[in-house]
């Protein structure tokens, strides 16, 4: 998974995609580039390993252009290296690629354009895309209509971010089984794989369906679909805070999160159980969306509903995943209903076992993952109920999913997802005593000895974390050790 950003406005745009590209961090950090075009000139700026690389080559060379695409990578096709990383760019040096996906028939397409003239100097697949459009380009001398032909000559699942010189006042996306999402501000434009990095700006937002291009330009934003035709869509207003990421005196984020913890479990449960005498509550009205919208955020199946289900298929990546076999255990162990558990890059590959009796839990701390939304389409056309659990009330997930758990976790920074994975086990917990209490497969007197429990454990959490000093000094003791057994 890699990350997409793109700015076109009146502000220098340096700035603004490494701000963007800090809220992606985690969808990978082997490397990390822009393409920007300054004084009619596209220039590609990019290096491998983390961010703070790549900052500083653009406080070096201070660049004052005001578009761009921006783009950090999680290595697939070729290594993680400086000539591998995005931006990738045509033979002419006047169009620049950044990419998200996997382009299947990268090989034949490369051989084919080989074989044209154009030379490649990257293993990755991306690259091809960058050279097709340019061979497009010099038939019809029309950058959509050249992005258009090209796009429906590949074969995968991806997102793209595209400039070319010549066209300096525009910037393109294309969305093809993945996520993107489009900022409107005043008079300027953002771009990006997940809502959060354009929220901190703009509150105004189009996601881009599938199959379609998004032609950016300060006089507005359109979007196509492959075939050409133009999609009318009015943009949502989500009405959240901007977000801010900072270390607040932690070392890192890791650190951070990791003590957010019990703060992010309190507010979770709070949010769905106020006491263990009372009933879980999963009918939180939330309005989201401030343009008329509203997001019933919860679980809206009758008791018959619950009562019929006979199987229950989670489907995550990840660190969900990984959430997804604990809840496994939990529900199986209160509601006595088979659990499968499957990771939803395989699941979206196979025929989906289904029926209006089976309940599919898709989980994902940003609610963008492309494979666990791809599973969800799945399992809705086969008539199963959907329950989404997500960390982001204005994602993807949280919009296609009739039912839905929110853990509201605040912006997670760290790859090793910390207080997102506690919270996703907390709302495997709640779930799983809500369906147990309307199955009554449990009795009250159990339910209620477990929800005090589970209330117990942020003070748990506290405890252990008022002790990482002496934590800290006993693992050091064995930092160096080459084996450890358990």
């Amino acid at each position: 998974m890699c990350g997409i950003v793109g700015y076109l406005g009146p502000s220098r745009v340096a700035p603004i995609l490494l701000s963007e590209l800090r809220f992606l961090e985690y969808r990978g950090y082997d490397s990390a580039g822009v393409a920007i075009v300054e004084d009619g000139q596209l220039f590609v700026v990019k290096a491998a390993g983390k961010l703070s690389n790549l900052e500083a080559l653009l406080n070096e060379k201070k660049p004052t252009a005001t578009v761009g695409i921006g783009h950090t990578r999680w290595a697939t096709h070729g290594e993680p290296n400086d000539q591998n990383a995005h931006p990738h760019m045509d033979c002419s040096g006047t169009i620049a690629i950044v990419h998200n996906g996997i382009i299947e028939n990268y090989l034949v397409l490369k051989d084919e354009l080989t074989n044209t003239g154009h030379t490649f100097v990257s293993q990755t697949d991306t690259e091809v895309v960058a050279h097709l459009i340019e061979e497009e380009y010099t038939h019809c001398t029309n950058m959509l209509e050249a992005i258009q032909r090209s796009v429906r000559r590949l074969k995968g699942a991806f997102a793209l971010g595209i400039i070319n010189q010549n066209h300096p006042d525009r910037l393109y996306a294309v969305n093809q089984h993945y996520s993107l999402v489009i900022g409107i501000g005043n008079g300027e434009t953002f771009l990006a794989s997940d809502s959060v990095a354009v929220c901190q700006y703009t509150n105004k937002i189009l996601r881009l369906e599938q199959s379609e291009i998004a032609e950016l330009a300060s006089t507005g934003t359109k979007l196509f679909q492959f075939d050409g035709r133009e999609v009318k869509r009015d943009a949502l207003v989500l009405d959240t805070n901007p977000y801010v990421i900072s270390k607040e005196g932690y070392k890192h984020f890791l650190l951070k999160e990791i003590h957010e913890q019990p703060l992010v479990m309190r507010q979770t449960l709070s949010k769905y159980l106020s006491h263990p005498d009372n009933p879980i509550n999963f009918s939180v009205l939330h309005e989201s969306l401030n343009n008329g919208n509203e997001h019933q955020c919860g679980i809206h199946l009758s008791n018959a509903q619950l009562r019929q289900i006979n199987r229950i298929l989670i489907t995550a990546c990840g660190t969900a995943y990984y959430s997804g076999l604990v809840g496994k255990y939990i529900i199986e162990e209160l509601c006595d209903i088979p659990c499968d558990v499957d990771i939803a890059s395989e699941l979206a590959a196979r025929k989906v076992l289904a029926d209006k009796h089976t309940l599919a839990i898709a989980v994902s701390q940003s609610g963008e993952t492309a494979d666990t939304l791809a599973a969800v389409g799945q399992a809705a056309n086969s008539e199963a109920m959907v329950l989404g659990i997500t960390n982001r009330q204005d994602s993807h997930l949280a919009q296609v999913s009739p039912n839905l758990i929110v853990t509201e976790c605040g912006v997670e920074v760290s790859v090793a997802a910390t207080k997102t994975f506690v919270a996703q086990l907390t709302s495997f917990y709640l779930l799983a005593l809500y369906l147990a209490e309307q199955r009554r497969t449990i009795t009250q007197d159990k339910a209620r000895n477990l929800k005090q429990k589970l209330m117990m454990v942020p003070a748990m959490q506290e405890q252990v974390l008022a002790s990482a000093s002496v934590l800290r000094s006993q693992v050091l003791a064995y930092a160096e050790s080459s084996d450890v057994v358990y």
